[in-house]
């Protein structure tokens, strides 16, 4: 049993799919021929390369001419490069570092692109994860503002002036603030509102005017044309997604677990002042 249910976790097939990956691209390096140090030779799978890129921009394939013109340009860089690496120019080098650590992550998750999760268990990591995709709730209202204080008088003049049919815009003070919002989030609405906006009008009930309510610029009176509370979409409706966010997920553990593996196998040394490690230890 403990065997079996070895066999069905993610991560093993990750490990080993990882490590035939770089096992694989280990021996392609290996087995490339040597040429001496002079000599470049452009091959098939050069020309079939310079060709796919071409076609890739151009949609057809090079000419005879440009072909010629793509060898050129993959010979002088050819030479470049070598002459760079024989000054040791790519030592040091942030971006040259920077790419070759996305190269390596690029490996990775290629190996994580061909992992399929089974109904069960993207069903787990949906309740897991349930809050990553829960709907924050939402609100459309419109506003009157009524100043920075407002006395019952005012609140009292605007309430009859609305409901008589007066157009909200004609009602109240002007201010550099939205007179309606379509559904908007919590968020967004405390943003041009101010902290503590949203929850103070989605308490009100909809399609009446109601207030006075504070914000952060004064007093407004708001009528909330509709409410929608937090909402957890159905699995079948985010599979797609879900499916991306696990991959990731296993991505991440995966290439955790490779670095501790590839780690393990290099000794690591600190300077011995005490503020990182003793290299003694």
């Amino acid at each position: 049993m403990f065997f079996k249910n070895m066999i069905n976790q993610p991560l093993l097939h990750f490990l080993l799919i990882g490590i035939g990956i770089f096992a694989f691209y280990s021996a392609v390096q290996d087995s490339k021929p040597e040429f001496p140090a002079a000599t470049i030779v452009v091959s098939e799978n050069d020309l079939d390369r310079l060709s796919l890129g071409f076609q890739s921009v151009w949609r057809r394939a090079p000419n005879e001419t440009e072909l010629k013109q793509l060898v050129d340009a993959h010979i002088k860089e050819e030479v470049l490069v070598r002459e760079a690496l024989a000054l040791s120019l790519d030592q040091d080098d942030t971006v040259i570092r920077r790419r070759l650590r996305q190269k390596i992550d690029f490996l990775t998750r290629s190996a994580a692109a061909g992992l399929t999760p089974s109904d069960q268990e993207l069903k787990a990591y949906f309740e897991i994860n349930a809050g990553k995709y829960q709907t924050e709730p939402s609100l459309s209202f419109e506003q009157v503002y009524l100043g920075e204080t407002a006395s019952q008088e005012d609140v009292t003049r605007a309430q009859a002036a609305l409901g008589e049919g007066a157009d909200p815009l004609s009602v109240g003070k002007a201010i550099m603030l939205p007179k309606r919002l379509p559904l908007t989030t919590g968020a967004l609405v405390d943003r041009t509102f101010g902290q503590g906006f949203f929850d103070r009008i989605g308490t009100l009930n909809p399609g009446s005017w109601n207030g006075p309510v504070q914000s952060g610029y004064g007093m407004h009176l708001v009528r909330v044309a509709k409410y929608e509370p937090a909402d957890l979409p159905d699995l079948e409706t985010i599979r797609e997604q879900l499916v991306r966010d696990w991959r990731e997920d296993q991505f991440n553990t995966f290439a955790e677990a490779q670095y501790q593996r590839l780690l393990a196998q290099y000794t690591i040394t600190y300077p011995g002042n005490g503020l990182i490690g003793d290299a003694s230890e």
